[in-house]
């Protein structure tokens, strides 16, 4: 479908200058950006409904479990 849009000539002109940089068309670019944006936004509603049905739960450990698991977490490889 085509569509026409209005954004900042910045804007454009960065677009312009990254899909050339990539050798993608501006169509491919603005396609694969608005579905990123998509993506990201269905992802934080998704994360923010997972804390809300976790506000409730408690989550604190028992204090020997919970200095087991600090050391664990401190000897792992990053």
């Amino acid at each position: 479908m085509r569509t026409a849009i209005s954004i900042p000539d910045a804007l454009f002109f960065a677009a312009e200058e990254y899909a050339k940089k990539c050798s993608i068309s501006r169509s491919e670019l603005y396609q694969e950006a608005l579905a990123a944006y998509l993506r990201m936004k269905t992802d934080r509603n998704i994360t923010k409904q997972i804390n809300m049905a976790c506000a409730d739960l408690d989550t604190t450990l028992p204090e020997g479990l919970k200095k087991k698991v600090y050391q664990k977490f401190q000897e792992a490889e990053w």
